[in-house]
């Protein structure tokens, strides 16, 4: 297995920064057709916090193979906003235009924890989360503060040790000031605020475009979450001609960063009826 880190570049500058995971190809006598697995991040996040899963993905790399396809590459990207492509976009960031989905894209979605459901009425709402979002601390002095910062809150108190390890260790870059270096969010506060008010009230498009939706979509949940109910779950996928609603029996709304052995056995069964 090979990794490396590739810059893809888009119109309008913007530049997306991907880990790109290459696995030893297939026997050209099985006549076998590659597929490629994308993983994107929640708000805020970034594409290290799906290492453990995909590491586990890999070392399990037979089980999502038939006799048709075989896994070929895997690819972790950054959204435009956030992790290392927040980095090289820091300056492009007020000029994105929106995009438009384009159905039949992928042969398959697995939709983990997402947030479907949304009090906001108009574009202009602002959501309970935004302002304590701006108020987050994004300057630090030192590894240590970080260290001690992050594993002081609350939110992070349910996530794997490894998870949280790895957050630490990617979710910041340094900056040089007057008084030396400073380490600091690469998704700022400001910017992930923004992404929750647009996002919640962007969710009815899902609602009232959901014909588009024409792959197979599997939306997976942990039974301890907190933001989308299990009829609204249910609901979202009744109408979808090839949708699937899996609650897996522990686990909140951070799933891939709380319980990632059980979500990568997950990912995997699907994947493997997907290809069957």
């Amino acid at each position: 297995m090979q990794k490396e880190q590739i810059v893809f570049r888009i119109p309008k500058g913007v530049q997306i920064v991907a880990n790109v995971f290459r696995l030893p190809g297939a026997s050209n006598l099985l006549q076998q057709r590659p597929i490629t697995l994308m993983f994107g991040h929640a708000n805020s996040a970034h594409k290290e916090l799906w290492d453990p899963i995909i590491s586990n993905i890999i070392d399990k790399a037979s089980e999502t193979s038939s006799s048709n396809f075989y896994l070929e590459k895997i690819i972790a990207f950054d959204f435009s906003t956030m992790g290392d492509s927040a980095i090289l976009n820091r300056d492009l960031l007020n000029n994105l235009d929106s995009e438009q989905m384009r159905p039949t894209t992928f042969k398959a979605i697995i939709c983990v924890e997402p947030v479907l459901v949304s009090g906001l009425r108009f574009a202009s709402d602002s959501t309970p989360i935004s302002p304590m979002t701006l108020r987050r601390k994004n300057d630090f002095k030192s590894p240590d503060e970080i260290e001690k910062y992050f594993k002081s809150r609350t939110v992070y108190k349910p996530w794997h040790p490894d998870s949280l390890d790895i957050h630490i260790k990617h979710a910041l870059y340094e900056e040089k000031s007057q008084d030396g270096l400073v380490y600091k969010l690469k998704c700022h506060p400001a910017i992930e605020a923004a992404t929750y008010d647009g996002s919640f009230y962007a969710c009815r498009l899902f609602w009232e475009k959901q014909h588009l939706i024409r792959c197979p979509l599997t939306l997976v949940t942990g039974n301890e979450n907190s933001y989308l109910k299990h009829k609204d779950a249910i609901n979202f996928v009744r109408p979808l001609c090839k949708g699937k609603y899996i609650n897996i029996p522990r686990g909140g709304h951070m799933l891939p960063m709380e319980i990632p052995d059980e979500l990568s056995s997950t990912i995997i069964q699907e994947i493997k009826t997907f290809l069957d």
